[in-house]
């Protein structure tokens, strides 16, 4: 039998073994309810254990994960990550705060490489983080109220092109500088073309029979007329046997030239370059082979020069693979390929882009002074770069001004046209094959 008290009852006795016989109907009621409240809370602290149990076993399994997949690196990167916030949240406070605003300007003197660099220099033997996450991941995202004026916004800044060649494809690299003085058309490229191939034969001393070129697929540029011609000119004159172009299709890649220009972009990414021999000494040692840069101060006029002597040619703008050879007359024959896996030339017949080879040489393209670059806003604004410029740069700029005007005024007038340069004294050929790889 079991005892029911005021306090409290037998739990061991089930309610169905109570003989209501002997037990009076209250009492009878009373351990009835106290036998359901005990089966109701043991129900719910079982569930509460079991709840509880699942949310510190998902917990602790996937800290556990983590703790498994975290690499020491991983750990070492987050300790440097909280490092750099309370470094740069003192550096903040050199901040000004504007009345209007929740900007916080910093000295515009400043560079976000030099904040990094005197982060890196505070900081000592601690691990820190690299670069484009100190920058990009924790100053942008956690300060973007912090910010560095540019003082030299509005200022006028020199703008320059690059035009990129590789020969066989990883023997030499060139990279031609200008300051969109001259029009980026035919008259550019093939001058272009024209000093890599003098370059090419007095490092070599001879020119290969065959030439293979890749040029960008731009009618602007490249894919015309006067490309076209010119190309069939170096083959009439003996200089090639055959030549081959292939135009890239549209949203190709190029391996090679592409990757260079890709490499030019993140050398300058992370240094400066505040005059021109900087600039060409951080585009030479940013690819290999170390490239050759030059500046283009002058292009040729061949399109003038050449006008006369071209036929008209249509549809060329819809064939991506075109060769150029000699018949038996030694006058060039083009041919020309929808893509460059087309397994016949087209046509069967004779187009003779070349009527007659023209004389004498090409005159200078007229450089334009009041587009890309204008003298006189550069000299007005260079007082704003004072801040950010060492004494010897902001000499090395007046000169460069000094001695661009000179050079408008008086264009370099003897510069010759070296196509008969391009000619073997013994008019023989070379040997082997070269292929040429071009990009602006």
């Amino acid at each position: 039998m079991w005892d029911c008290y005021e306090y409290g009852f037998n739990p061991n006795i089930n309610k169905r073994q109570i003989d209501e016989d002997k037990i009076r109907p209250e009492e009878v009621s009373a351990a009835n309810s106290a036998l359901e409240k005990l089966e109701v809370d043991s129900l719910q602290q079982k569930k509460g254990k079991e709840d509880n149990k699942g949310k510190r076993g998902y917990y602790e399994r996937l800290n556990k994960g983590r703790r498994y997949s975290e690499t020491p690196q991983q750990r070492r990167k987050s300790i440097a990550f909280d490092m750099a916030l309370e470094w740069f949240r003192g550096f903040s406070k050199y901040a000004d705060q504007l009345p209007n605003t929740s900007s916080r300007p910093l000295p515009s003197c400043l560079t976000k490489n030099a904040v990094y660099m005197l982060y890196k220099e505070e900081m000592g033997e601690n691990p820190t983080l690299s670069r484009v996450h100190f920058l990009y991941k924790m100053w942008k995202v956690n300060f973007a109220d912090v910010y560095i004026p540019k003082v030299d916004e509005s200022a006028w800044k020199l703008k320059t092109h690059l035009t990129g060649v590789l020969v066989n494809p990883k023997q030499k690299a060139y990279s031609f500088l200008d300051f969109c003085e001259f029009p980026h058309d035919s008259n550019l490229t093939i001058t272009v073309l024209l000093e890599t191939l003098l370059d090419h034969k007095r490092s070599q001393g001879y020119l290969p029979p065959v030439l293979y070129l890749q040029l960008d697929n731009c009618w602007r540029e490249n894919k015309n007329k006067f490309v076209l011609g010119f190309i069939c000119l170096l083959v009439e004159r003996k200089i090639f046997e055959k030549i081959k172009v292939s135009f890239s299709v549209v949203g190709h890649t190029h391996e090679n030239i592409d990757q260079m220009f890709s490499c030019f972009a993140r050398r300058l990414a992370k240094n400066d370059a505040h005059t021109l021999e900087a600039l060409m000494d951080q585009l030479t040692v940013s690819y290999t082979p170390s490239v050759t840069v030059g500046e283009l101060s002058s292009v040729f006029d061949v399109k003038a020069w050449m006008e006369g002597s071209i036929n008209q040619i249509s549809g060329h703008i819809h064939q991506h693979a075109f060769k150029v050879q000699n018949d038996i007359d030694g006058r060039s024959r083009l041919f020309y390929k929808k893509c460059t896996s087309s397994p016949v030339w087209l046509p069967d017949g004779v187009i003779r882009l070349i009527s007659t080879i023209p004389r004498g040489g090409p005159k200078l393209v007229k450089p334009n002074t009041t587009g890309g670059m204008s003298l006189d806003k550069l000299e007005q604004d260079l007082p704003k770069y004072t801040m950010k410029f060492q004494e010897s740069e902001m000499v090395w700029w007046r000169k460069f001004l000094t001695r661009q005007r000179k050079r408008h005024q008086r264009p370099d007038k003897a510069k010759k046209w070296g196509l008969d340069g391009l000619v073997n004294a013994s008019g023989q050929i070379g040997t082997g094959q070269s292929s040429l790889l071009q990009r602006s």
